[in-house]
Parts: C-alpha cells; structure tokens; sequence
C-alpha cells in the first residue's frame, strides 16, 4: 500500500506550483524551520514589531539589494534558453517562446512582499547590513511563524543558494508551464483570459524570491513571500525609503488562533550594552514579553 499523499498536497493552492513540479519543491517547502529565527532589525524596527505585533514585509522590486528578484529570473531565462535550444517539437517550441516573453514582462507592478528571517542569531553580515548603530535580532518561534501561514495568501520558506538546486527548480516549473500551454492550445482553449506564459508568471513570482546567490549562503534565511496584493488592501502600504517610495505590506504576527510569540532578542554590538539590554527587556515587560530572553551580541564589531 503506498503512502497517504501529504495534506500539504491535497490542500495546495493553484497559485504555488502543479503536479508535476510537487515532488522537487516539497524537499523545500515542506521543511519544518528550526526552534527560532531571527528577524534583523533596527530599533525602529524593534519598537514597531513589538508594539504593533506585525513585522514588514517589503516589495520584491525594493528590497535593499535590487539584484535579488534578477538573479531568480536570471536563472529561468538560462535553463529556458537550454531548454528552447534542446527542443525539437515544433508545437513545444512554440509554447517554450511564449514562455521566454513571460519572463521579459515588466514586474514592478505586481506586488509580491517578502520578509527576511535568518537561521543565525549574531551574524556579523547581517549586523552590518540592518543593524545600524543600535540593531537588533529578534527571535520568534519557528513554529510560531509557520502556524501564521496561509497556503492561499502566504508561505514560509528557506532561501535555496545551491546552484544546481535552483535550476532544478527552474527547469520543473518551465516544464509544467509548457506542459500546461501545450495542453491548452491541443484542445482549443482559448488564451484570452491567460497572461503570457500561462502559470510561469505565477511561478516566478512565488519562488524566484527564493533563489538566492550563493554569496549570501551564510546568512542562512528563510523567507515569507506573500502571494500578488492588490494596493487598496487595508494592511499594503508605502515608506518613506532612500531614494523613492517603497511599498510595503504589513504582515501579521497574530491572528484569532495564534498569539503573538518573542522568544529571543539579541541587542548589536553598542556602546552602551547594559543600558541597551535594560531598555529592551523593559520594553519586552511592559508589552508582557517577560520571560523573553535578552542577550548581547559577542560580535567583536564597532559601528560607532
């Protein structure tokens, strides 16, 4: 008797991903996440999390780093090329090109948010690039995150940095996007109501945030991405950022069958550590965090 297929399986939206890619992208998004993850702030940062029980999640067309979302796309236009290149049935062919003018689609517009959590509680790269001169890293349940997932609005994942692993990734879902537009024009179906590509568009912007460079495998991050929003909803917003509005979606750490949970918070290095490390176990105490945990940073490093 074989197995009983996953409830992951049988409840899984239309959005993450078809049949045939499940088997490839179960070993990612179907791993438990560790005891907690660390959520690398600044003290603004800190106080809005703690006090407003919800923690940002950014645009994936503004994240700090602008590459990140390219090089998810970068590797599809790659292993499609291959795949275009190898092919040799002219009604595939066809369904491959449409693909690669999906890619090619302007992407600002749609509003994919991710949040970042990393699987280390005192990274020196992460202090660095989002701790400031008073920075933070917040511990939340593993556990306690996933709960707050919806599979028809969001998921929790680790980044993928292996090379191979990434264009694994790729090759499945470019596949079942060509499978799905070859199965369509061979019965007619009319195109109209579909974007070009089909499902890929979708599929790039679920799981191109999870490919990361290899580069950055130290930072060890998990990821929420959330599904497209549409800009009037109550909880997507804009900041004011560096150059240019961001736009920004207010994701919510609790709900009706989840209390909002810190474990953990780790203060960057400072000069001031003790008056640092009381402040925010008074803030931890006054928004009833008591047995909260909080630690100094032992990261030899100086921002001041």
């Amino acid at each position: 008797m074989s197995e009983p297929e996953p409830q992951f399986l049988r409840t899984t939206p239309t959005w993450w991903a078809g049949p045939f890619t499940r088997v490839i992208l179960n070993e990612v998004l179907l791993q438990v996440p560790p005891g907690l993850l660390y959520h690398y702030t600044t003290l603004a940062g800190l106080l809005g999390i703690i006090s407003q029980q919800e923690i940002w999640a950014t645009h994936t067309q503004y994240l700090n780093d602008h590459r990140e979302f390219r090089h998810g796309l970068d590797i599809f236009r790659e292993e499609l090329e291959t795949l275009i290149i190898a092919c040799a049935e002219p009604e595939r062919l066809e369904c491959l090109r449409e693909l690669r003018d999906a890619i090619f689609d302007e992407w600002a517009n749609i509003n994919v948010c991710v949040s970042s959590f990393s699987e280390g509680d005192d990274s020196l790269s992460q202090w660095r690039a989002y701790g400031g001169s008073s920075g933070f890293s917040i511990g939340f349940p593993g556990d306690h995150l996933a709960s707050l997932m919806n599979p028809e609005h969001s998921y929790l994942a680790p980044c993928i940095y292996e090379d191979d692993k990434q264009r694994a990734v790729a090759r499945a879902l470019l596949d079942e996007a060509a499978d799905q537009n070859l199965a369509r024009a061979r019965v007619g179906t009319p195109h109209l109501h579909l974007p070009t590509g089909g499902s890929l568009r979708a599929y790039l912007l679920r799981f191109a945030p999870l490919l990361k460079h290899r580069k950055f495998a130290d930072e060890h991050e998990w990821r929420i991405i959330t599904k497209p929003l549409m800009c009037h909803l109550p909880r997507f917003d804009f900041r004011s950022g560096g150059s240019m509005i961001t736009p920004y979606y207010r994701f919510p750490l609790a709900d009706e069958q989840n209390t909002f949970r810190v474990s953990r918070v780790v203060v960057s290095p400072t000069p001031h550590t003790g008056e640092a490390h009381a402040s925010v176990k008074s803030l931890l105490v006054r928004f009833n965090f008591r047995d909260a945990e909080v630690s100094s940073s032992e990261v030899p490093y100086r921002n001041w």
